[in-house]
């Protein structure tokens, strides 16, 4: 996983995300916007799902 975060570019962390690689922790700094999101998501499947 070190080797991973080592390798990644700075750029293709997400604005809505901080990456602190010395301590190997993430943090969400906002709520992305649906369109923010690199994979494709239906929310409303999301919401579903978790309505069960």
């Amino acid at each position: 996983f070190k080797e991973n975060l080592e390798s990644r570019d700075p750029r293709s962390v997400p604005r809505w995300l901080e990456l602190d690689k010395d301590n190997l922790r993430g943090k969400v700094v906002e709520i992305p916007e649906e369109i923010e999101l690199e994979i494709p998501v239906n929310v409303q499947y999301i919401i579903e799902y978790y309505s069960m």
